[in-house]
């Protein structure tokens, strides 16, 4: 999957110039875990195409896009989920107990 991803032409480019392999593998692998191999795969042609061949060009060029969207769940096996009620409650009390403890620690 990683070499599918064209991820191994950026390997093959830094191994020479001293740059941890290594380093540049488990850096592409992690793009790869989180951004998935299609969105991999065009920030390593573009990180080429702009003679950029790290994993740092193709992290940010990754970063830059919009986060993927999360999978639907899908509770519709449980019918007593759909009559929760959740009652959102005032975040003023979070502002309360920060001030609470800034006036503790004076």
């Amino acid at each position: 999957m990683f070499f599918a991803a064209g991820a191994d032409e950026i390997y093959l480019r830094q191994t020479p110039s001293g740059e941890s392999a290594g380093r540049q593998s488990a850096q592409l692998l992690k793009l790869l875990d989180q951004y998935g191999a299609a969105a991999l795969q065009r920030a390593v042609r573009e990180a080429l195409e702009r003679d950029t061949p790290r994993a740092s060009s193709v992290a940010f060029l990754l970063r830059r896009q919009p986060p993927p969207a999360l999978p639907a769940v899908d509770l519709s096996r449980y019918p007593e989920t759909q009559t929760i009620d959740v009652r959102p409650h005032d975040l003023e009390t979070y502002d309360e107990l920060a001030h609470r403890k800034e006036d503790d620690s004076q």
